[in-house]
């Protein structure tokens, strides 16, 4: 029927041969390419963490389903393949980047290395209510997918040591995160 579907990356040669005389036919040359790389953003843009101890920077990288997602680390602070930060001496801040190694693309972050911890004073979102209007949940004209929203949160000082968040839902059965 001439539907051709892909199954992986690579050339191939599709033909339509005569059922008459098989010597007789079209050819096309299939090119089938890997999913590039579009951009590659940083889980965060800054970093503050005493000296001796290490956190973890994570790349993420468009579109998800990107066939090469490697990454090269570069900064003058210690940071291995995998984007964990250790804080050598106290100083900064220095810059750390990552680059993609389809299509080159770059993300970086500040780190900032200090003796002393500093303690979170605040944690704050960037919505205090929000609302969802969708057809999802109706019989009628239900929406395929749920609706979802990305939060923001901001945690004060920006030089506290630890940034981190973990996140949760006390209704699981209604929202979860």
């Amino acid at each position: 029927n001439g539907l051709v579907s892909t199954v992986g990356v690579g050339d191939a040669v599709i033909k339509a041969i005569s059922d008459d005389n098989e010597d007789v036919y079209g050819s096309c040359t299939v090119h089938v390419l890997p999913v590039q790389v579009e951009s590659i953003a940083l889980s965060k843009t800054s970093l503050t963490l005493q000296t001796g101890s290490s956190k973890k920077i994570d790349t993420i990288i468009t579109p998800s389903n990107a066939d090469n997602k490697e990454v090269t680390w570069e900064s003058s602070a210690k940071v291995d393949e995998n984007g964990n930060v250790t804080g050598v001496a106290e100083g900064g801040p220095v810059i750390v980047t990552a680059t993609t190694k389809n299509g080159g693309y770059q993300a970086s972050c500040k780190v900032t290395v200090q003796k002393d911890a500093i303690p979170v004073s605040s944690v704050t979102l960037d919505q205090e209510n929000y609302y969802f209007i969708s057809d999802y949940f109706s019989d009628k004209n239900a929406f395929e997918n749920a609706p979802v929203i990305r939060m923001e949160a901001t945690v004060l000082p920006d030089t506290a040591t630890n940034t981190d968040v973990t996140w949760e839902s006390d209704t699981p059965g209604v929202a979860t995160v």
